[in-house]
């Protein structure tokens, strides 16, 4: 009977650490609407130590954007610049519209980063990226 007890204790360690290492974290790029605040882009998941740690998760997500949220700098694709990488993924006009970067940890809500484009997003409508006039 002790024996049995000591591996379920084990079993139960073994599965809560499994848990703790499988922290995930989210990125993502929103814009501001009159219904409010919508996700128009997901970032590859990403894993952090726990799901406490907050920080760690921001700051990854501040380091995906990766060139300050450059609207007109070449994504990671090599081809199209990031806003056009919007614009494909939102398949609508849009116009005047800043980029507010967020990140979710294991499943929580989505938290704002302080971190949103330099310039606003203009998409025409056959889906281009065109310079805003604001």
């Amino acid at each position: 009977m002790r024996n049995s007890a000591a591996i379920s204790m084990l079993l139960l360690a073994a599965a809560a650490g499994w848990a703790e290492g499988a922290a995930s974290c989210r990125c993502g790029a929103f814009i501001t609407t009159e219904e409010g605040d919508i996700l128009i882009y997901a970032l590859p998941t990403t894993d952090v130590e726990t799901c406490d740690d907050v920080n760690e998760c921001s700051r990854a997500c501040v380091e995906e954007v990766g060139d300050g949220g450059d609207l007109f700098g070449i994504s990671s694709d090599g081809e199209r610049t990031n806003g056009q990488v919007l614009c494909d993924e939102l398949a609508k006009p849009i116009e005047n519209q800043y980029i507010y970067g967020y990140y979710e940890i294991c499943g929580g809500p989505w938290e704002y980063t302080d971190v949103h484009s330099g310039d606003m997003l203009c998409c025409d409508d056959s889906g281009q990226q065109q310079v805003c006039i604001a």
